[in-house]
C-alpha cells in the first residue's frame, strides 16, 4: 500500500473513566506497539502485551485500539502508544523468483515507518542549533558522572563540551543561603534608609536582619534549665535552637567532635540564654577542636545566644560563632556594669544623670582636640584626668583618674627569726585599677612613672631581748628601700610599730613588694586595719 502517514505515536490524559484507547498507524503484528504509562509522581512504566493490554486492528491502515486489563486509566496518568518495529530485514529476495508486489510493498512500508521510529526518538532527543558545526562542541557525556548520584552535568571551562558539576544538595544549600542572604540584605537596606543620618540606629537594624536571617535556618527548638547541666549535643541536633534558662545556676553545654559530624548539608546549632540571672551558659569544644580560637563560648546577657557552625578546612577543626540578641551596638557606650575602652569619642550634649558606674572604665590618653561647634562639648582623657572643651576653646578637668590602693591584714603573720618575708594584706580598702594582688602582696604601678608608698605595721614580740625590726620596699625581689629601727626590749612594752614612707619609680612590668625582716627573734605581724596598713597612690 500506499504510505502517506507521518504518524507514529497517540498520546492520551487518563479521567478514570476509560480502558480502552485508538492508536491511529498501520503495524504488521502486535508486537510492533510499545504502550507506557506515566503516574502522576512522572514514573514510567512500560506495559506488557496480553499482561497488561491487548491489540486489535493488526494489519489496519487506520490503525485499532489497545484495551488494559487492569480497568481504566487513573486520572491525569498519561498513556503513550508507539509503533516500535526491530530494524531488521525479513524479506527474501530472490533472483528470477516470482514477483509479488505486497511483499516488495510491506518491506518498503516497513523501512517508511522504521524511519519514522527513528526521527520519533531524534525529536525527543537534546540536539544542537543547525548553526552550530558539530565539531565545535562535543556532545559525549562526561565518564566521571557514572556511579554518582544527584550530579548535575554543565558545559566546561573552554564552552566546547560537558563535564561533572556540583550536586542536587550543593545547589540546594547554595540556593537557600543566598535566599537568606538576600533577605538580610533586603532587611539591612531598608533599615539603613530609614536610619540614614543615625549610625547607632543602623547598626541595630543590621543586627536585627542578622538574627532574622539566623532564625530562619532553626528546624527546631529544645529548652533546657540548670536540670539538664551538663548537656551533650549530638550529631541528630543539626538545626535546632536551644533556649536555655539558667535561673536555677549556670548551664554547661558540650559540643560534638567536629570529625564525627554528618557535613553532607548546611549544620548549625543556636543557643540562647532567656533568663536574667547572672549566671552563664558555657559551650565547651570536644575533642582538639577550637570555637573561634578558643575552648569556650559563654554567653550570661539575657535573650543574648549564638550559632555555632563547624568547618573542617582549619586544622584543627574549628567551630564559628556569630552572635546574635542582646548584643552592644558598635561604638555605643555599653551598660554601668561593663568596661569599654572609648577611644577619641565625642560626646555631643550629653544628658548623664545620676550614673552609677560601678566597674573601671579605661580611656586611651588623648592631646586637645578641635574646638567643637558652636554649642556643643567634647570630652576627652589625658594625662591627669578628663576634661571638656566647650565651643569657646576652654578646657576644664572634669575629674582626676584613680590610681591608687589602700589594704590592710585580717589576719596575724608570723616572721621567723632571721627570715625576711612578704607582708601579705589581705584586704582591699579600695583598688579601683587593681594594682595590688591580695593572694601574693605582689602590687605593680598603674603606669610609667613615680609614686608614693605609705606603710605602717604593728609587731608584737617577746620582752627581754633586742629586736632589730626593718620594712623594705623590693621591685623584681631586689632591696629597693629600707626603714629600720633596733628596739630593746627590756621592760614590759611587747610591740613596735615600724613605718615605711617613701617615693618609688618604675615601669608597668615591674613587681613590688614589701617584706620584713627581724633577724633576731621571731616576731608576730599583728592583725587590724587600724594596727597595719599600705597606701599606694601615682604622683607622676
Amino acid at each position: 500500500m500506499s504510505f502517506s502517514s507521518t504518524n507514529s505515536r497517540n498520546d492520551y490524559t487518563g479521567n478514570n473513566s476509560t480502558d480502552t484507547y485508538n492508536y491511529t498507524f498501520y503495524i504488521f503484528n502486535q508486537a510492533d506497539l510499545l504502550v507506557t504509562i506515566r503516574d502522576t509522581d512522572d514514573v514510567e512504566e512500560t506495559q506488557v502485551l496480553t499482561t497488561d493490554y491487548t491489540v486489535t486492528g493488526v494489519g489496519s491502515s487506520g490503525g485499532g485500539t489497545i484495551v488494559l486489563t487492569a480497568g481504566n486509566l487513573a486520572t491525569n496518568y498519561i498513556l503513550t502508544i508507539r509503533r516500535v518495529l526491530e530494524i531488521t530485514q525479513e524479506t527474501d529476495i530472490r533472483n528470477q523468483g516470482s514477483f509479488y508486489p505486497e511483499i516488495h510493498e510491506d518491506q518498503f512500508d516497513r523501512g517508511i515507518m522504521i524511519a519514522q521510529q527513528q526521527q520519533d526518538e531524534l525529536d525527543r532527543s537534546v540536539k544542537l542549533p543547525e548553526t552550530v558545526n558539530p565539531a565545535d562542541f562535543d556532545t559525549l557525556l562526561p565518564a566521571d558522572i557514572v556511579g554518582q548520584s544527584n550530579v548535575t552535568v554543565m558545559t566546561n571551562v573552554a564552552g566546547d563540551g560537558f563535564e561533572a558539576g556540583p550536586t542536587a544538595a550543593a545547589i540546594s544549600a547554595a540556593q537557600a543561603n543566598a535566599t537568606a542572604a538576600a533577605a538580610s540584605a533586603a532587611a539591612a537596606s531598608t533599615s539603613e534608609t530609614n536610619a540614614s543620618n543615625s549610625a547607632a540606629s543602623a547598626a541595630a537594624s543590621a543586627a536585627a536582619a542578622a538574627a532574622s536571617s539566623l532564625a530562619s535556618q532553626w528546624s527546631d527548638v529544645q529548652y533546657l534549665t540548670f536540670a539538664s547541666s551538663p548537656f551533650t549535643i549530638t550529631d541528630a541536633m543539626a538545626g535546632t535552637l536551644f533556649e536555655v534558662d539558667a535561673t536555677g545556676g549556670a548551664v554547661a553545654i558540650t559540643l560534638p567532635a567536629i570529625a564525627g559530624l554528618t557535613l553532607a548539608g548546611a549544620w548549625s546549632i543556636g543557643i540562647k540564654k532567656t533568663d536574667s540571672s547572672g549566671n552563664a551558659v558555657t559551650a565547651t569544644r570536644a575533642s582538639t577542636d577550637t570555637i573561634d580560637g578558643s575552648t569556650t563560648k559563654v554567653v550570661s546577657r539575657q535573650y543574648a545566644g549564638f550559632a555555632l557552625i563547624p568547618d573542617t578546612d582549619q586544622s584543627p577543626d574549628k567551630w564559628t560563632s556569630i552572635s546574635f540578641g542582646e548584643v552592644p551596638i558598635v561604638g555605643a557606650i555599653v551598660g554601668t556594669t561593663d568596661s569599654q575602652t572609648l577611644t577619641n569619642k565625642t560626646l555631643t550634649a550629653p544628658n548623664v544623670s545620676a550614673p552609677n558606674v560601678t566597674s573601671e572604665m579605661t580611656l586611651t590618653d588623648q592631646s586637645t582636640p578641635s574646638t567643637p561647634s558652636s554649642g556643643f562639648k567634647k570630652f576627652y582623657a589625658k594625662t591627669g584626668g578628663i576634661y571638656l572643651l566647650n565651643s569657646a576653646g576652654v578646657e576644664s578637668l572634669v575629674a582626676t583618674t584613680k590610681e591608687s590602693f589602700s589594704v590592710w591584714c585580717s589576719s596575724s603573720q608570723s616572721i621567723l627569726a632571721g627570715a625576711t618575708d612578704t607582708i601579705i594584706c589581705n584586704v582591699e580598702r579600695y583598688d579601683a585599677s587593681n594594682l595590688y594582688n591580695t593572694s601574693t602582696g605582689e602590687f605593680v604601678l598603674a603606669r610609667n612613672g613615680k609614686a608614693q608608698i605609705n606603710v605602717k605595721m604593728h609587731v608584737n614580740m617577746t620582752p627581754g631581748g633586742v629586736y632589730f625590726s626593718q620594712l623594705g620596699v623590693y621591685k623584681n625581689g631586689t632591696q629597693y628601700k629600707v626603714s629600720g629601727v633596733y628596739f630593746n626590749n627590756t621592760g614590759t612594752t611587747d610591740y613596735t610599730t615600724p613605718h615605711l614612707n617613701c617615693q618609688i619609680e618604675g615601669v608597668t612590668t615591674d613587681v613590688w613588694t614589701i617584706k620584713y625582716t627581724n633577724p633576731s627573734y621571731g616576731v608576730t605581724i599583728f592583725n587590724g586595719v587600724a594596727y597595719n596598713w599600705i597606701d599606694f597612690v601615682m604622683i607622676d
